[in-house]
């Protein structure tokens, strides 16, 4: 198969599937198949790095440009080809 969602397999995949259709058919509750400790926390830190790294970068952006203003004043930042967005 050609689906890549670590850990998680297609196997593992299946069994969560089996596990839904007893409960659905007996409603009992039942637990699902475990995931590996090892695999899950890495694969969710290397997520946030992502998504938080990506979101400090957007917000560096107008964070700099008001310094320059500030720095530099306004006319001296829009005669260097400085723009706001």
């Amino acid at each position: 198969e050609k689906l890549w969602e670590w850990p998680r397999s297609v196997a593992w995949m299946e069994r969560l599937g089996q596990v839904l259709a007893e409960c659905r058919l007996t409603g009992e509750r039942r637990n699902p198949p475990r995931l590996p400790i090892y695999g899950v926390w890495p694969r969710n830190m290397l997520f946030m790095t992502v998504v938080l790294t990506h979101g400090f970068r957007r917000l560096l952006h107008p964070i700099l440009t008001g310094l320059l203003f500030w720095v530099y004043g306004y006319h001296r930042a829009i005669y260097s080809g400085i723009t706001v967005w």
